[in-house]
């Protein structure tokens, strides 16, 4: 019978070690059952966020896209604008330039035309004096009674004042004076 109670006591002891392992094995099992939640937790919690970031991405992409489109809408829209503006500036100073040279086309020919009329003017100007001074001169001669024959009446002995004189040098190569007698 002692065999028989070290077999009973040696069974319960079997029963209290096995008893004890699987309690020990049955916490372990909840702890990674409850570690095993967490994690699928966990996990769950990072596929939503990465879901949600794909979603931002392609909402960001899509929003990038439409601005670069709506950049380039812009650029195309300022450069006409530029562009006719510079046209329009070229074109202006086109027609500036236009104007400029009809001015002088048309002032040259009238600086010329006023110059060669001054000349003009100033000869025949030079030459009606001198025939004035050349007839007071002889008349005066005559009034006095000075002979035809006389070294008075001789073309150079003729008084012209200065101012005659000078334009007659500036319109011609000298004085030129004409004998007129009564």
């Amino acid at each position: 019978m002692k065999e028989e109670e070290r077999r009973r006591i040696a069974a319960v002891d079997a029963f209290n070690v096995a008893e004890k392992k699987i309690h020990k094995l049955t916490t372990n099992i909840n702890e990674v059952d409850k570690d095993k939640k967490s994690v699928e937790a966990a996990l769950q919690g990072v596929e939503r966020q990465a879901k949600s970031q794909r979603k931002q991405l392609r909402q960001a992409k899509d929003q990038l896209s439409t601005a670069k489109e709506q950049i380039a809408s812009l650029k195309k829209m300022f450069e006409e604008p530029k562009k006719a503006n510079n046209q329009a500036e070229q074109e202006g100073y086109d027609v500036v330039l236009k104007i400029a040279q009809n001015r002088i086309a048309l002032q040259t020919p009238l600086d010329v035309g006023v110059a060669k009329t001054e000349k003009t003017l100033r000869a025949e100007v030079s030459e009606v004096c001198k025939t004035y001074c050349l007839q007071v001169w002889n008349e005066a001669l005559n009034q006095v009674g000075v002979e035809a024959s006389s070294a008075l009446r001789r073309v150079e002995k003729v008084y012209y004042p200065p101012a005659i004189c000078a334009s007659s040098f500036l319109s011609s190569s000298g004085p030129q004076a004409t004998t007129v007698s009564k």
